[in-house]
């Protein structure tokens, strides 16, 4: 073959990677979005970079757009979608925001997503070996993501079967924790099955020391890897039979609430925000068991998380309280945060979650989101008519 010949083959050979292989920077993670029915012209990027929350938008002109991001590698990126016509208006109360979707940046990669707004969170992910990973799993977890959403939907029009659609949600949730956990079980070696195991606080320890000891030395030291080895430690001292941290802090009226005074009364810990729509969905439920339980001897906290500045967040909490008519032991987990933090003391990452405290002190459970009727199966175990 002549010389002339092999250039112009290994010519074209170069034009085909600098088009089809689209080189990135190393350093960075290129993300390429295309919309449908997406009425607005940005989406937002956020993320967490040494402690710091970062967000970033994404122009969107036409439905397209496409943004380099320099951060560490497989770091986690959160895709918000702001489009508020599709969120669910819990009246004056707040909304339930559209579920946002995780994928992560891989450096020197090219991170393809496309979504059709109709039907998020159900989307395309491609670009690198853990958002394909992470693709296979959305695959089956998408779809029931979306129903769930939609069943809240529902749950809010007037004369809604409150308890059917209640069950289903739970029944939903079974669902995508039996594929979450298949995924881990069949994918030991994936970066996907580590974070998947930092997202469930309340999955057994012993469980969750055997899901990790499976994973291969390069994720279990990467530096996920590391802050979920310390998580698993930190979580030993929370699991049922454990005593419960124990504080003392304010409550809406000024007095000071002391968990140890509580000794001799079963506890139950109601971790919530105005913001959190699924918090003030499950509180008729709360009042119903506390118009029940408490003239048993039990009692109740709801700790509260707001987003906001302390002035902003009374004022917000208060209202909520109010609109709600929760009239059992309100505390702001906001004020004197840095003196007592309830929240950071007990773990909690996801609202609503509920704790719940036996008499001499210690965890009996954790429930988080809603697990109404696992809640209301152990208070009838507790309390036996």
């Amino acid at each position: 073959m002549k010389m002339k010949t092999i250039l112009s083959m290994l010519c074209s050979v170069v034009v085909f990677l600098s088009v089809y292989g689209e080189e990135v920077d190393a350093n960075k993670c290129k993300i390429r979005i295309t919309a449908e029915n997406y009425p607005l012209d940005t989406v937002t990027l956020l993320w967490s970079e040494n402690g710091a929350r970062k967000t970033l938008p994404v122009a969107l002109p036409g439905g397209k757009g496409e943004i380099e991001v320099a951060t560490a590698d497989l770091t986690s990126l959160i895709i918000l979608n702001r489009d508020m016509n599709s969120v669910i208006k819990i009246g004056d109360k707040g909304v339930i925001p559209l579920p946002p979707v995780e994928f992560f940046a891989e450096n020197g990669k090219l991170v393809q997503i496309s979504f059709d707004n109709l039907k998020w969170p159900e989307m395309e992910i491609s670009g690198g070996t853990v958002n394909n990973d992470l693709m296979t799993l959305r695959k089956v977890t998408a779809p029931l993501k979306a129903e769930q959403y939609a069943l809240r939907r529902e749950m809010n029009n007037e004369g809604a079967d409150q308890q059917s659609i209640e069950k289903q949600i739970e029944e939903i949730s079974a669902k995508i924790e039996f594929a979450e956990k298949e995924f881990m079980a069949s994918n030991p070696e994936s970066y996907i099955s580590l974070t998947l195991l930092r997202s469930k606080p309340f999955m057994p320890v012993a469980e969750a020391e055997s899901i990790f000891a499976k994973l291969p030395p390069a994720v279990r030291d990467s530096e996920l890897g590391k802050q979920v080895a310390s998580e698993l430690e930190k979580k030993k001292t929370l699991s049922p039979g454990q005593p419960a941290p124990l504080f003392s802090k304010k409550d809406k009226d000024g007095n000071i609430i002391t968990l140890a005074d509580l000794r001799g009364k079963y506890v139950l810990l109601d971790f919530w925000g105005s913001w959190c729509g699924p918090c003030r969905q499950s509180h008729p439920h709360l009042i119903a068991l506390h118009q029940k339980y408490a003239p048993m001897g039990m009692e109740f906290i709801s700790i509260a998380f707001e987003h906001v500045a302390i002035d902003k967040a009374r004022e917000l909490w208060l209202k909520a309280v109010q609109e709600d008519k929760l009239t059992w032991t309100q505390i702001l987990n906001n004020e004197d945060e840095k003196s007592c933090n309830v929240v950071r003391l007990y773990d909690i990452k996801a609202f609503p979650t509920k704790i719940l405290i036996d008499r001499e002190g210690k965890i009996i459970a954790a429930y988080l989101g809603d697990d109404g009727q696992l809640v209301d199966e152990k208070l009838k175990e507790l309390f036996p008519e």
